[in-house]
């Protein structure tokens, strides 16, 4: 029983999800207490591979393991399991409890065990309005708008920033959330006002610096509106765009900042049965001129992209459990796309099945096998080379030792192995501008691998722990 009730504590702050509105700012990740409070996530572990860097997350994973993953596809790894870099969060709060009122001061710095980012730092308080105790009104830079396929680490929807808000305005049967949120302080990705058209990445010389604006996402989301006892569904809209310099950014003035980000708009919906290890999620995503994010400008912005994921996990007996996911992700670059992306497609399908069973030994021990199949239909742009679709897959087998038995009990520590394979029938996603162009994609500067075309295999012998506190 001990054991279950640190396991739904330890899942409440690492998801940052809401609960009863009598523990102050539950729903934050952290029951506000008067001074400071530690807490955070962690996973880490070592590999060992004989065999050729299959995949860029490799070169970034600084663990050893050989990350399998399709070429060309930007969205997700091939599979989670076994097949991951080390990342940390460290948290710490500090509540305040005055004058009927519960507020937190929030901060969180991430790192990849190679740098460290100040990821958050916001200020929150609950029961500032009197006819609606139960809102947050916050300030500060966050994570938000988040929308993640667990078993893939990849966020469908990811609207992080610096803004402001209310969240959790109780409707009576729903909740809403307002905010409005923009990357970082209008920093840009790379220097500031850099020539697009320069196969280079230099920033051009003509004296063009300084503050160089940024894109802002007006978020909008209604939430938790009761289907049944044990079905909810969400909606969200959210509408994006750019304010600050409208500097020229390309070297005969053709292109603007604002060119280069026009208003754009997400809609989506949400449908979710159960909690905790018994549920299934499904999530429909529309954009239009923009992708997953609006908040993350180095990430591509197509006319049009649609997204529809399923996830889900349910425990059969005592023994057994089931986490699977399914997803899909298409988009589309037209004429105004292709002249703000550096890209060599103009259109793409993504498409992953991955499926976790595992059979839980008692307390202490579990096994898991996770099964991945990853693909992605490239379609080139005239001139910049040929068609076709890339594919991979991913086993891995992997012993646990835990803390306790059901999936969100933490720590625990994996001993696995993962095999993958990579089938690449097309590199058109390296030829960024066009056919013969000497000046390869940051893919290729990274891991020359991904540019070979037919088939490569890599296994990885490896250790990992994951936790929470």
């Amino acid at each position: 029983m001990k054991t279950r009730i640190f396991a739904l504590s330890a899942l409440a702050l690492s998801c940052s999800m809401a609960h009863a509105q009598e523990a102050a700012l539950d729903y934050l990740g952290a029951q506000v207490v008067e001074g400071a409070r530690f807490w955070g996530y962690g996973r880490g572990g070592t590999g060992t591979s004989t065999d050729k860097v299959m995949g860029l997350r490799s070169d970034l994973a600084n663990n050893g393991f050989n990350i399998i993953e399709t070429a060309g596809n930007p969205h997700a790894q091939t599979g989670r399991l076994g097949n991951e870099g080390n990342f940390a969060e460290f948290h710490v709060d500090y509540g305040l409890v005055l004058n009927d009122m519960n507020w937190v001061i929030k901060t969180n710095i991430a790192t990849d065990m190679e740098k460290f980012n100040l990821d958050e730092w916001w200020v929150a308080g609950q029961g500032v309005f009197k006819s609606n105790p139960g809102a947050v009104i916050w300030v500060g830079k966050r994570y938000y708008q988040r929308y993640k396929a667990e078993i893939l680490d990849y966020h469908m929807l990811q609207n992080d920033g610096v803004g402001a808000g209310i969240d959790d305005w109780d409707f009576g049967f729903a909740k809403f959330n307002l905010g409005i949120t923009k990357q970082e302080n209008g920093d840009s990705y790379g220097q500031d006002f850099c020539s697009i058209n320069d196969p280079t990445y230099a920033c051009d010389s003509s004296g063009r610096s300084g503050y160089r604006g940024g894109y802002h996402s007006v978020n909008t989301r209604l939430h938790g509106m009761k289907i049944t006892d044990n079905i909810a569904a969400g909606l969200f809209f959210n509408y994006g765009f750019y304010a600050g310099s409208d500097t020229s950014l390309s070297e005969n003035g053709s292109m603007t900042a604002k060119d280069m980000n026009p208003n754009s708009y997400q809609a989506g919906f949400q449908i979710k049965q159960g909690q905790w290890a018994d549920f299934n999620e499904f999530v429909v995503r529309y954009s239009s001129d923009i992708g997953k994010s609006m908040t993350q400008d180095w990430l591509d912005t197509p006319s049009t992209q649609i997204g529809a994921f399923f996830q889900g996990m349910q425990e059969l007996g005592d023994s057994f459990r089931l986490q699977y996911a399914l997803v899909y992700e298409g988009q589309k670059f037209d004429d105004e796309a292709l002249k703000r992306n550096l890209v060599s497609i103009d259109k793409s399908d993504w498409g992953n099945i991955t499926i976790r069973p595992t059979y839980i030994w008692d307390d202490r021990f579990s096994t898991d096998l996770e099964l991945s199949y990853d693909q992605i239909k490239l379609n080139a742009r005239e001139g910049y080379g040929e068609s076709g679709t890339n594919s991979s897959y991913k086993v891995t087998l992997s012993q646990n030792v835990h803390i306790g038995g059901t999936f969100w009990d933490r720590p625990v520590l994996r001993f696995f192995v993962t095999y993958g394979q990579s089938d690449t029938q097309t590199t058109v996603y390296n030829n960024r501008h066009g056919e013969g162009v000497e000046n390869p994609s940051w893919e290729w500067r990274h891991n020359p691998y991904v540019t070979e075309k037919g088939k490569n295999s890599a296994t990885t012998v490896g250790a990992q722990f994951e936790t929470w506190w």
